[in-house]
């Protein structure tokens, strides 16, 4: 559960997130806090789940009105270069291309109504395909008239096949809202370019001052909703109260479809390999992915692994075909090819502290220009994850100290592009930044969804040589993520230790 954030003096700012191109690349911002991030909050043991992009996107809403040493350690977190419009520390500090790239990723990545034309051609295949099947099973004879009928019956099933993979093939949607102590003051400009790029619009006053818990339950309504109610209590009880100014909230969601989804009756329990050892019954799925799927392995220093595309027939089952304490890599594509899980498996049971150390944005790149398109032997498990966290400590280690440093102290937080004032009880600090994450994997495809807030409070027998279908069973601990294929942005990271 998301701790209480420290009770001081000043304001103090909450960001809430919950979970999901020109030169204005979302990437670096998210891909740059993506692994050091992970890197952080994997320090404790058992199953992680969280949304980059949920988490930069309230971070970079809050840098827009930073300023001085707190916008460059924002900014460096973001894994952007932030500069000043003009000298001097109260000076508004350029990130014009992060707010443009995360609102342009959101927006393409939003659902987009099936065009009438598909679906009329689909409703047409569909007539043609009964009356070709209805001319099938009334044929008397074999001929070469039912050899045709048949052929043109698979014609005609083939193409509704590709157009129903352009039909909903997925949902992705991204929300921000602003909410403000009704009494209290934020600068117009930053309004205005809050809601430029991220569509928050204005401010939702709420009384923090006088009813701190009504208005938790109205941020939490907005959060659930927009998260189908996987979400339904991103801030939990003490989270806001009466110094509560500001909160910042951006809420993911992602449900998609596997291109190639897996066939339930094959989904059986069978053991799911711990670190220690130990084994537990798990619900794992079976398939033959063709479709669209990548694989690559890797040796254990994190260099390529030459899988062989042919073998003897007698070797089909042999351990030189995959890296001796190294890892696979598997890029499952979803409906619509926007978006794809990796799933990155280590050969043994307790190899994946090795593997996560190698974890970061070059290494996946370079891991990811490995992969080849192939058909795979595909076992993962069937599984549902739930994650919270108090993010404050992990950002502070990662070098965001100052915009958590109360405004009565000289070196305050410096957000003066949201609010200003001599008072320090009308400035803002970051008080808390509240994360909750979901994600369930099933035959047919993913749903996640993923939430952010940011709070401001007061204060060899036939040498025959065949194809090699390498055998992907994620049968042991592994990690995986979610990215959009065009810019590589990841917008759900985590890690399965333990199914549950």
């Amino acid at each position: 559960m998301p701790s209480t954030f420290a009770r001081r003096c000043g304001c103090a700012l909450l960001l809430a997130a919950a979970t999901g191109l020109v030169h204005a690349d979302p990437e670096p911002a998210v891909n740059s806090l993506a692994f050091p991030l992970y890197a952080e909050l994997s320090q404790s043991d058992g199953n992680l789940f969280f949304s980059p992009f949920s988490v930069a996107t309230a971070l970079a809403m809050t840098a827009e009105g930073a300023r001085g040493e707190t916008a460059q350690q924002m900014a460096k977190v973001l894994g952007i270069a932030a500069r000043a419009k003009r000298d001097g520390d109260d000076a508004p500090y350029d990130f014009s291309s992060l707010h443009a790239g995360l609102g342009m990723l959101a927006e393409r990545l939003a659902p987009k109504p099936t065009p009438a034309a598909t679906l009329k051609r689909i409703a047409t295949l569909r007539t043609q395909l009964e009356r070709a099947n209805a001319a099938l099973g009334n044929a008397t004879s074999f001929g070469k008239d039912h050899e045709e009928l048949g052929e043109k019956a698979e014609e005609l099933a083939a193409e509704i096949n590709t157009l129903q993979k352009q039909v909903n093939p997925y949902e992705f949607r991204s929300a921000n809202a602003l909410w403000v102590e009704k009494t209290f003051a934020l600068e117009q400009p930053w309004l205005d370019t809050i809601a430029q790029h991220y569509g928050s619009g204005s401010a939702n006053a709420v009384d923090f001052g006088r009813d701190p818990e009504a208005s938790r339950t109205r941020i939490n309504a907005w959060v659930s909703e927009r998260t189908h109610a996987r979400i339904p209590d991103l801030l939990a009880p003490g989270t806001v109260d009466a110094r509560t100014r500001l909160v910042l909230t951006n809420a993911v969601y992602f449900l998609g479809e596997w291109l190639e989804p897996f066939a339930k009756e094959r989904t059986a329990n069978e053991p799911f390999h711990l670190h220690d050892g130990a084994t537990v019954a798990t619900p794992l799925m079976h398939a033959r992915q063709a479709e669209g799927v990548k694989y690559a392995a890797f040796n254990a220093d994190g260099s390529p692994f030459a899988t062989p595309a042919m073998i003897e027939a007698a070797d089909w089952n042999s351990a030189a075909n995959y890296p001796k304490g190294g890892f696979q890599v598997v890029e499952l594509p979803y409906k619509g090819d926007a978006l794809s899980m990796l799933v990155l498996l280590p050969a043994s049971a307790d190899g994946l502290p090795a593997l996560e150390a190698l974890l970061g944005d070059e290494n996946l790149a370079q891991w990811t220009k490995a992969l080849e398109a192939r058909e795979v032997d595909v076992v993962l498990p069937k599984f549902k994850l739930e994650s919270s966290f108090e993010l404050s400590d992990a950002l502070q280690k990662l070098g965001m100290t100052r915009a958590f440093v109360d405004t009565a102290d000289p070196d305050g937080a410096q957000f003066d592009g949201i609010s200003t004032g001599s008072d320090p009880t009308q400035r803002l600090y970051i008080g808390a930044v509240v994360h909750k994450a979901f994600v369930e994997v099933s035959e047919k495809g993913t749903e996640a969804a993923a939430a952010t807030a940011v709070m401001m409070v007061a204060g060899a027998a036939m040498q025959t040589m065949i194809d090699f279908t390498p055998v992907f069973r994620a049968d042991r601990a592994f990690v995986f993520l979610i990215r959009d294929n065009v810019s590589g942005t990841v917008l759900f990271l985590g890690r399965l230790q333990r199914p549950g």
